[in-house]
C-alpha cells in the first residue's frame, strides 16, 4: 500500500473517530427519529460541480458475493470503495487482495463492528486503529 493509500486510510479513521464522538456526546436517549432527538449524521453528500455518485460496500461478514461484485465492477469500468471490518480481514485476506489489486479503495470499518455510540473514546480508538 503506498503512502497517499496509508494517508487516506488514516483519515477516514479519524473522521470516524470525531463522528462517533460527536454521535456519542449528542445521544442521551435512545435514536428513534433523528428530527426528534437532534442527532448528529455523517455526511451523506457534498456540493459537486458535476454529478457524481460513491458506491461503497461494507465487508463485515462473508464474502459469497465479492468476486461476483468484483466482475460486475470490472464490466462497467467502475470504482468504489469496499468498508471492512478488522475481521473480514484477517479471514478473507486474498480478497481484500484482489479489491486492491482490482484499483479499489479500501476503508476502515472498525475491527468488530460495534456500535460506536455505545463504547468509549479509548475503545474506538483501538477499534478503528487496530484495523490498520
Amino acid at each position: 500500500m503506498n503512502g497517499k493509500s496509508k494517508f487516506a486510510l488514516i483519515v477516514l479513521g479519524v473522521i470516524a473517530i470525531v463522528v462517533a464522538l460527536n454521535m456519542r456526546k449528542e445521544q442521551t436517549v435512545p435514536i428513534l427519529s433523528n428530527a426528534v432527538y437532534q442527532r448528529q449524521l455523517p455526511i451523506y453528500c457534498v456540493e459537486k460541480d458535476a454529478p457524481v455518485v460513491a458506491l461503497t460496500f461494507d465487508a463485515a461478514w462473508g464474502n459469497e458475493d465479492t468476486r461476483r461484485i468484483l466482475d460486475i465492477l470490472e464490466q462497467e469500468d467502475v470504482k468504489v470503495t469496499f468498508f471492512m471490518t478488522g475481521g473480514w480481514v484477517e479471514k478473507y485476506p486474498e480478497d481484500v487482495k484482489l479489491i486492491y489489486e482490482s484499483g479499489h479503495e479500501l476503508g476502515n470499518h472498525s475491527q468488530s463492528h460495534y456500535d460506536m455510540t455505545t463504547i468509549s473514546a479509548s475503545q474506538m480508538q483501538q477499534e478503528i486503529l487496530q484495523v490498520h
